[in-house]
């Protein structure tokens, strides 16, 4: 559990550290199989968590960049719109806890 509170805590020192606040953390691959694990990032960040179908999101990533820096998308949101599936399961903030 340790581990998964300390990888919780430097997720959430890289979210407040970049230049805009997202409203929700899209995650997959083996972590996002622990329903507890995924709770647990919604309780410390406050974000909403989704679970997405896709995988091999270091790939897809540079393949998205590829198409938004050549026209073929519009933008970020238009490329992810258009090649991420979502699994339809949420993890919201935990009524009883106050985001750290």
């Amino acid at each position: 559990m340790s581990v998964y509170e300390g990888v919780t805590f430097a997720l959430l020192d890289s979210y407040k550290h970049i230049p805009h606040t997202p409203n929700k953390i899209k995650l997959t691959g083996g972590g996002s199989k622990s329903p507890f694990w995924c709770q647990m990032i919604a309780d410390m960040t406050g974000f909403v968590v989704e679970l997405t179908n896709s995988s091999e999101f270091g790939a897809k990533g540079a393949t998205l960049t590829t198409g938004v820096a050549t026209k073929i998308y519009k933008n970020f949101d238009n490329a992810v719109s258009k090649t991420i599936t979502k699994k339809h399961q949420l993890f919201l903030l935990s009524p009883d806890v106050k985001n750290i």
